[in-house]
């Protein structure tokens, strides 16, 4: 049995006549009435039907059937029974099919996970194919890759199930975590935590069976900036700050008895600063710390400012009162003076001084 792929040509049609007939011939195309008229001499007609008819095709296997335009394996034409095997969760592949004849005609049949394709040859017989799609499921649970707000997770590996993560100091959310599948049909779940926690990452293949568990710990990191920008006194950056220099000295006037306001700009936002004064009465001086802890409160560093009020070296007064009243002559270069009290007084005038 042979295919056919096109219709054979229509035959060259001979009349043999008696003598003194003639004969028209009108040839139409196959399967078509052809007409033979044949005249006697005497004028008599008669007139020949004749039809060509074209021999049907039986042909129906086909020459190859394509899953996604890709020959199936192991295809024959008379071999009727194949079946695909599709990975879980993706799409069944799309059939197509090489005729095996010019006249043939294909449907399609679905049924559930079965595709008939019936085939019809020209002279209305069939053949079957059935193709069987299988739906394969795999135990892979392990990812291809984790991203942080879409860069790899630094030395990832697919086995590989714990990780940590420090994030920059001060850092408040997480970084968007993405998955890169390892397999078609896996299932996530992801459980996130606190900037200073776990994520976990649950990996289910598409058994249903299989799981892989993935933990990142992240860990915000501490702020060691353990050191000021600015001590001010009275709101005027202090003479000569150096972050790095912790003891300073600032004089005051002569008779200071107010001491000036002691503020300061912090390093960072996270660090701690307080305060603590001490006086000492009989110099009128006094001593602020200031200590400064970081956020990792193993670092931390103490400023002290002196402030020192000036001593007078003046050693003599501007002015010496008896009962209130200035000593007549009174020289602050002089240092003794004789004072005569009236005859009969009892009591010395009351001494003051400025």
């Amino acid at each position: 049995e042979m295919p056919k792929w096109n219709s054979p040509a229509v035959p060259t049609v001979e009349v043999l006549a008696e003598e003194g007939q003639t004969v028209k011939l009108e040839l139409n195309g196959l399967d078509e009435v052809s007409l033979i008229t044949v005249t006697a001499e005497d004028g008599t007609q008669k007139v020949y039907e004749l039809t060509l008819e074209e021999e049907k095709s039986t042909y129906a296997y086909l020459n190859n059937i394509f899953a996604d335009y890709v020959s199936i394996e192991g295809f024959e034409a008379e071999k009727l029974e194949y079946t695909i095997k599709v990975p879980a969760g993706k799409e069944r592949p799309v059939i197509t099919v090489e005729n095996g004849d010019y006249y043939q005609k294909v449907i399609e049949d679905p049924i559930g996970d079965v595709l008939t394709l019936i085939v019809y040859a020209e002279a209305g017989n069939t053949v079957e194919y059935v193709i069987t799609f299988e739906t394969v499921y795999t135990s892979n649970a392990t990812l291809a890759g984790i991203t942080l707000d879409g860069e790899m997770l630094d030395g990832f590996t697919p086995e590989t199930t714990e990780y940590n993560v420090e994030l920059p100091v001060g850092t408040t959310s997480l970084p968007e975590i993405g998955i890169i599948s390892g397999a078609d049909g896996q299932d996530t779940d992801i459980v996130t935590g606190d900037v200073n926690g776990d994520v976990v990452i649950t990996v289910t293949a598409d058994d249903g069976e299989t799981t892989m568990q993935y933990t990142i710990h992240f860990t915000v990191l501490l702020s060691k900036v353990d050191t000021l920008l600015d001590i001010q006194v009275d709101g005027n950056s202090i003479e000569g700050f150096d972050a790095n220099t912790f003891d300073y000295t600032v004089d005051l006037p002569v008779g200071t008895r107010t001491f000036p306001v002691i503020t300061w700009t912090n390093g960072d936002e996270y660090q701690n600063v307080t305060q603590s004064e001490v006086e000492v009465e009989k110099d009128y001086n006094k001593v602020v710390t200031l200590t400064v802890t970081a956020q990792d409160t193993t670092y931390s560093n103490v400023y002290t400012v002196n402030l020192v009020v000036e001593k007078s070296s003046i050693t003599t007064l501007k002015d010496i009162q008896l009962d209130n009243i200035s000593l007549e002559g009174f020289d602050p270069e002089i240092n003794d003076y004789v004072v005569e009290l009236p005859i009969g007084t009892e009591n010395n005038p009351e001494v003051t001084y400025t």
